[in-house]
């Protein structure tokens, strides 16, 4: 489960007040609001990373960037998160979805699992190449990679290729759903930097099929699905979804609204 809570008295400017998220696996809690509404700040509250300040301390006290007022945040287990800010590191296409996990060769081969927790040497996760081209095709990433010269072996970064923004953002989303073993995924907009028809199939194929293991397209991410299930992982994450695209609440288990940094509605889609 996912929660997120906040309240009291408030505070000179606070981000978010008032706020509580409950995200169960296995659903889809999408936090739509306008620009500034405290959507962003919520998600890295969830993650540990916004300040929180005590009611009878917020009066006093001056803090440096978003602040929740009051209240507690956890995520029970591991936890991924796509942030709306998307980053590339100086690597080929294919390590920067991978980052530590592993690294394939040239061609369909894999090189050895650089982790040593995740395999004995020389080895490869066996989950891992099912996922990573679950990750790449949901995304939209794989059509990125096809059209590059070098396909995943094509270089990022500083010394590389000037990815787009929707790139940027595919690989990052690509990055975030990729381990199965995570209980909670924590989308912030990824929607944003992309088309509609590739926003289409985010939702569609990568949080529904993909995530979720529901909806028309889950049969295709069906070894993916066994790789996740040999790891003895059967339950789809709890996921939590920042946007601003009202047309995806119907898919929606669970909506907050949120609205200058308070909860305005919370329910199911009506």
């Amino acid at each position: 489960d996912v929660e997120e809570g906040a309240g009291g008295d408030a505070g000179p400017t606070p981000a978010l007040e008032g706020v509580t998220l409950e995200a169960r696996r296995g659903e889809l809690h999408v936090v739509v609001g306008p620009v500034a509404a405290g959507k962003s700040t919520l998600l890295l509250s969830l993650l540990g990373e916004c300040p929180q300040v005590a009611p009878e301390a917020a009066a006093s006290m001056a803090t440096a960037g978003p602040t929740a007022i009051g209240g507690g945040c956890g995520i029970r287990g591991l936890a991924s998160y796509c942030p709306q800010e998307a980053w590339v590191v100086s690597g080929s296409l294919r390590q920067n979805v991978l980052l530590s996990r592993g690294t394939a060769a040239e061609g369909d081969g894999w090189e050895g699992e650089r982790n040593s927790r995740e395999g004995a040497a020389g080895e490869a996760a066996p989950w891992l190449e099912a996922r990573f081209r679950a990750a790449v095709d949901t995304t939209g990433l794989a059509q990125d990679a096809a059209a590059f010269e070098d396909g995943y072996d094509t270089m990022l970064g500083a010394q590389g290729k000037r990815a787009s923004g929707g790139q940027k953002a595919r690989v990052n989303l690509a990055r975030a759903v990729l381990d199965p073993r995570t209980e909670a995924v924590l989308l912030d907009d990824p929607l944003s930097a992309v088309d509609a028809r590739t926003g289409r199939r985010i939702m569609e194929r990568c949080v529904q099929g993909l995530l979720l293991r529901r909806g028309p397209f889950a049969d295709a991410c069906k070894d993916a699905h066994d790789a996740a299930d040999a790891l003895g992982v059967t339950a789809p994450p709890a996921v939590v979804l920042a946007t601003h695209q009202l047309q995806w609440l119907p898919l929606a288990d669970r909506v907050t609204v949120l609205m200058r940094g308070t909860v305005r509605a919370s329910g199911t889609p009506a």
